[in-house]
C-alpha cells in the first residue's frame, strides 16, 4: 500500500519549516525561533518515516514526541512574550471558507447515495425506524412532536432524533425513500457545522481561528466520514456547535435580553435530543453558566441575572415533562452500556469480575474493582483511537477495510498534524487563566471521562472529541503562523502553503473515503437481490440472513414501493420466523409452516440465501407450492408464490 497523501502533507510540511532557517540566520533570530521550527522540522520527519517503523516503535515514539514538542513549545514561550491578540483579515478569512464549503460540498454530494455500494452499517436500523412509522401512517408533526422525547440517544437511533429524524421522515414523503434522502442532511448539517465552527472562532477568538478552525472541521476525514452517515451524528454536532455559540455569546455580552435567555434554554434543550455524548456537553455548558453567574454576580445586570435565572427554570420544567412520560431516565441511560448499570447486570459482573456475583450481592468492594476492570479494558482502547498511528494504513489496507467496518478505522485527526495539536494544547495551558482557553480544554475531560466507563470506546463515541481537537489544531496553526509574521515572510508564501496543504487533505481524504474496488461482493449481491426482488409483482415478505447493510438496502426499496403503489407491503421477517425456518435446524416448527401459508396467501415469499433456506423451501414445495431458485455467481436465493 502507498501513502501518498500521508507523504505529500509530510514533504510539505518539511519543505516550508526547512525554509524558515533562510530567514532565521538572515535576521540573527537564531534564539527565538530555532527551537520551535527545529522541534517541528524533526517531528514531522520522524512522522514521515514512521509508516516504516514496526508496531512497537509506532506506539513509543509518539510518546517521545509528545514530551519533546511541549519542552520546546514552554521554552519558546519563555524567550518570546505569547501574543493574544489572533487578529486575521475578515475579507480573506471569507474567501477561504466560501472556497472551502463549496469543495465540501461537491465531494460530499459526489456519489452520495451509491459510494458505498450499500447501506453502512447503522443505517439499517435508521431506516427500519423510519419504515415502521410510515407503514403505520404516522403523520410528520406526530412524529416530530415524538421526536422532542428523550430515548436513549444512539447511533442507530437516529430516527428518533429531532432535527435529522424528523427533516428526513417529511423528507422521505417528499422525494421517497432512497439512500440520497436518508444521508443528504446529514450533508447539510455538515456544512452548517463548519459555519458555525467559523462563527464560534471568529466571535471569540478572531477572524484567523475562525477561518483555521473551518476548514480543519471540514477537512476532518471522520467529519466526511460522518457527514455522508444516514443518522444523527452530524446533526449532533451542530446542535453542539450552536448551543456553544448562544450560551458564549450570553456569557459574553454585558447586557442580555430576557428572549436570549428562553432560546438559550430551547437550544440547549434540543441538542438533548440527538446523540448521547452531546448531552455532557449541556451539562457542561449549564456548569459554566453557573459557575459564570456566581462569579460575576456583583457585576452582572439583573436582566442578565434574569435571563439565567430563564435557562435554568425552563430546563428543569423540560426535565420534569420528560419524567411525565417517563423519559426522564433515558437521558444518562445509553441503553445501559455504562459502569452504573454493569453493577445491576449479571451478564456484565460476570464479563468483566470473571465470576458470578448476583448483583444485589454486590459489596463496595465489588464495585471498585469492577470501576477497575472497566478502566483496564478501555484505557488502552480510548488511547488507540486518540493516537495518531490510527491514521497509518498498514500494507495492503485498502478503504474496505477501513470503511466496511463498524464504527470505522478513522483517526480523529490527521498524523501530520500531530506537532500542531500539541502546541495548541500548550498553547491554552499557558493561557488557561481565560474561560475562552479553559473551557475546551475541559472538554477533553468531560467528554473523555464517561466514554471510559462505558463498555466499548470507537469511533462513534469518540467524534465529539473532533470539536476540542479542532480548536487546538487550530491554535497551533496559529502559533506557526505568528513565527512566519516575525520572520517577515511574504503572504504570498504562506497562501501557497496553506493552498497545497488543503489539496493534500483534500486528497488524503479522496483517497480515503471512496472505495476503489468497485467490484466488491455486498455490492455485487445487494444489486442481483434488488433487480429480483423490483420485479416481483406483488406484496414481499423476506426472510434474510444477508449482511445487514444489504438488509438496509432491501427495506428502503419496498418502503419506496409501499409509497409508490398503494396496497403493497414489504416487510424482512423477525428473527424469530427468519432463524426459526433456516437450515440450521434439522426440524422446523409446524407453527413457523403455519405462519409462512398465512404470509403466502397474501405476499410473494423471497428466501435469501437460498444455500440457509433449503429445507423449507422444500418443504414449501411439497406442500403444492410454486419455488423458484434465482442465482448468479455472486449470491442464489428462493422466491416463492402461492
Amino acid at each position: 500500500m502507498k501513502y501518498y497523501p500521508y507523504y505529500l502533507t509530510c514533504y510539505l510540511l518539511i519543505i516550508a519549516t526547512a525554509a524558515l532557517f533562510i530567514p532565521i540566520i538572515r535576521y540573527k533570530k537564531i534564539k527565538d525561533f530555532v527551537l520551535p521550527v527545529f522541534s517541528l522540522l524533526l517531528t514531522v520527519t520522524v512522522i514521515l518515516f514512521l509508516p516504516w517503523c514496526g508496531m512497537k516503535y509506532q506506539s513509543i515514539i509518539p510518546v517521545i514526541l509528545l514530551f519533546f514538542l511541549i519542552i520546546s513549545f514552554f521554552l519558546h514561550s519563555y524567550f518570546v512574550k505569547p501574543v493574544n491578540n489572533y487578529g486575521g483579515s475578515v475579507i480573506i478569512s471569507r474567501v477561504y471558507l466560501i472556497i472551502i464549503i463549496i469543495v465540501s460540498f461537491i465531494f460530499l454530494l459526489k456519489d452520495l447515495g451509491v459510494y458505498a455500494g450499500t447501506m453502512l452499517c447503522w443505517e439499517m436500523t435508521v431506516i427500519k425506524d423510519f419504515g415502521h412509522a410510515f407503514l403505520n401512517k404516522i403523520s410528520i408533526t406526530s412524529y416530530m412532536a415524538d421526536c422532542f422525547l428523550w430515548d436513549d440517544g444512539l447511533v442507530s437511533s437516529g430516527a428518533h432524533s429531532l432535527l435529522y429524524g424528523g427533516l428526513t421522515y417529511g423528507l422521505f414523503h417528499v422525494l421517497g425513500f432512497s439512500p440520497w434522502s436518508l444521508r443528504i442532511f446529514s450533508v447539510i448539517f455538515t456544512l452548517l457545522s463548519t459555519f458555525l465552527f467559523y462563527i464560534i472562532g471568529r466571535r471569540f477568538y478572531g477572524p484567523s481561528i475562525g477561518i483555521l478552525a473551518s476548514m480543519l472541521f471540514i477537512l476532518n476525514t471522520n467529519v466526511l466520514f460522518y457527514g455522508r452517515y444516514g443518522t444523527s451524528l452530524a446533526a449532533t454536532v451542530t446542535v453542539t456547535l450552536l448551543a456553544i455559540l448562544t450560551t458564549w455569546t450570553l456569557l459574553d455580552n454585558k447586557s442580555v435580553q430576557l428572549w436570549r435567555g428562553l432560546i438559550c434554554a430551547f437550544i440547549l434543550y434540543i441538542a438533548t435530543l440527538h446523540y448521547a455524548p452531546a448531552r455532557l456537553f449541556v451539562i457542561f455548558l449549564l456548569c459554566q453558566i453557573l459557575i459564570f453567574a456566581i462569579c460575576n454576580r456583583n457585576n452582572m445586570s439583573g436582566k442578565k441575572i434574569i435571563a439565567i435565572i430563564l435557562i435554568f427554570v425552563s430546563l428543569f420544567s423540560i426535565v420534569l415533562i420528560e419524567k411525565h412520560f417517563k423519559r426522564g431516565f433515558y437521558y444518562f441511560n445509553a441503553r445501559g452500556e455504562q459502569y452504573f448499570n454493569f453493577c445491576k447486570d449479571a451478564y456484565y459482573i460476570r464479563d468483566y469480575l470473571g465470576q458470578d456475583i448476583a448483583p444485589e450481592k454486590m459489596t463496595f468492594y465489588n464495585k471498585i474493582e469492577l470501576f477497575y476492570a472497566v478502566l483496564k479494558r478501555n484505557i488502552p482502547k480510548y488511547l488507540s483511537f486518540v493516537s495518531p498511528v490510527i491514521s497509518i494504513k498498514t500494507a495492503g489496507m485498502d478503504n474496505t477495510d477501513i470503511l466496511d467496518g463498524d464504527p470505522p478505522r478513522l483517526p480523529l485527526y490527521y498524523f501530520p498534524f500531530f506537532p500542531f495539536l500539541i502546541f495548541g494544547l500548550c498553547h491554552s495551558i499557558m493561557r488557561i487563566r481565560n474561560w475562552k482557553h479553559a473551557v475546551p480544554l475541559a472538554w477533553l475531560i468531560i467528554i473523555t471521562l464517561p466514554i471510559l466507563l462505558t463498555n466499548r470506546v470507537d469511533a462513534h463515541r469518540t467524534f465529539l472529541l473532533t470539536i476540542p481537537v479542532t480548536l487546538f489544531i487550530s491554535f497551533g496553526f496559529w502559533e506557526f503562523w505568528q513565527i512566519l509574521k516575525k520572520l517577515a515572510i511574504p503572504e504570498i508564501y504562506i497562501h501557497v502553503v496553506a493552498l497545497l496543504l488543503i489539496l493534500t487533505l483534500i486528497y488524503h481524504n479522496g483517497d480515503n473515503l471512496f472505495y476503489k474496488n468497485k467490484k466488491r461482493l455486498y455490492p455485487a449481491q445487494q444489486n442481483f437481490i434488488l433487480d429480483e426482488v423490483n420485479f416481483i409483482p406483488r406484496s414481499v415478505s423476506v426472510a434474510s440472513l444477508v449482511d445487514c447493510r444489504i438488509s438496509g438496502s432491501l427495506d428502503l426499496l419496498m418502503l419506496e414501493k409501499a409509497r409508490l403503489y398503494k396496497g403493497f407491503t414489504g416487510n424482512i421477517l423477525e428473527d424469530r420466523l427468519r432463524f426459526g425456518i433456516c437450515d440450521d435446524h434439522k426440524e422446523i416448527d409446524k407453527s413457523f409452516i403455519s405462519e409462512l401459508e398465512v404470509l403466502l396467501d397474501r405476499s410473494t415469499l423471497v428466501l435469501l440465501p437460498a444455500s440457509r433456506y433449503v429445507n423449507i423451501s422444500c418443504k414449501l414445495k411439497k406442500l403444492g407450492y410454486h419455488v423458484v431458485l434465482k442465482e448468479n455467481s455472486y449470491i442464489s436465493l428462493f422466491i416463492v408464490n402461492k
